[in-house]
């Protein structure tokens, strides 16, 4: 019987997103994963090194070196310490002002865990606007100006072309978020991915597969990650994969 293949996922709140969903692909898969943010380093920093040891395959955001003074949270340091063997996948942090132009850091409100609020929500709030009122508002397809989404989405989508680029990711996901976000809910907020997004990643783990020579029975997503509508704005948006280099 073939051991299941070590997968560790590496990055932001994402990688325990991603880690929830390859669980679904079996048990030919153990998956692990930490969010570098949150990472008790005293506590769990030897755990960490070992999983990045054992690893077949570790799915990585790019960590920075000085990433909260510990290098060894950085993507050079997992490349230099890693299995010569095991394969190191590169994704970027998925963020996109695509569905809330609006919605952006107000640290002064303390709310939520996050500080990250819709300013035309912040703004009607300040004037008295009632509920229902607002969401008459945000229910409008003219909600926002054309003129303003396709000059601020267009700024959106080339920035994560050029940080694909930059940083010389194996999952580029730019391309298919601008095929396709005006049709399928691909954000539930401007950094966090819907489960449909999320679920590309799995050719991700191909390259272990390959390495492995195991190239039967690769396990699929069964699970439907489409089920959600994008707001109806969306369809008025006119920034299509031209407009983006």
């Amino acid at each position: 019987m073939t051991a299941p293949m070590k997968l560790y996922i590496h990055g932001n709140c994402q990688s325990t997103a991603l880690r929830r969903m390859v669980d679904d692909l079996g048990s030919a898969i153990r998956v692990r994963s930490r969010e570098v943010h949150a990472l008790n380093i005293p506590d769990e920093i030897d755990a960490y090194v070992r999983d990045i040891s054992e690893a077949d395959v570790i799915l990585t955001q790019p960590v920075g070196n000085d990433y909260r003074d510990e290098p060894r949270l950085s993507l050079s340091w997992i490349e230099a310490n890693k299995r010569r063997d095991s394969v190191v996948v590169r994704f970027l942090p998925l963020y996109t002002r695509c569905y809330m132009p609006s919605q952006g850091y107000l640290a002064s409100i303390d709310a939520l865990a996050m500080p990250y609020h819709d300013y035309h929500i912040v703004d009607h709030y300040l004037r008295g606007t009632p509920v229902n009122s607002v969401l008459t508002d945000l229910d409008d397809p003219e909600l926002y100006n054309r003129d303003f989404l396709d000059n601020e989405l267009s700024l959106d989508f080339n920035e994560a072309k050029r940080r694909e680029r930059e940083n010389v990711v194996q999952i580029p996901l730019t391309d298919f978020i601008v095929e396709a976000y005006r049709y399928r809910l691909l954000f539930h907020t401007i950094n966090h991915p819907s489960r449909l997004l999320l679920a590309i990643a799995q050719p991700a783990l191909h390259p272990c597969w390959t390495c492995r020579q195991d190239t039967g029975n690769r396990p699929r997503l069964s699970r439907e990650y489409s089920r959600f509508t994008v707001p109806k704005y969306c369809k008025n948006f006119r920034v299509s994969p031209r407009a983006v280099q």
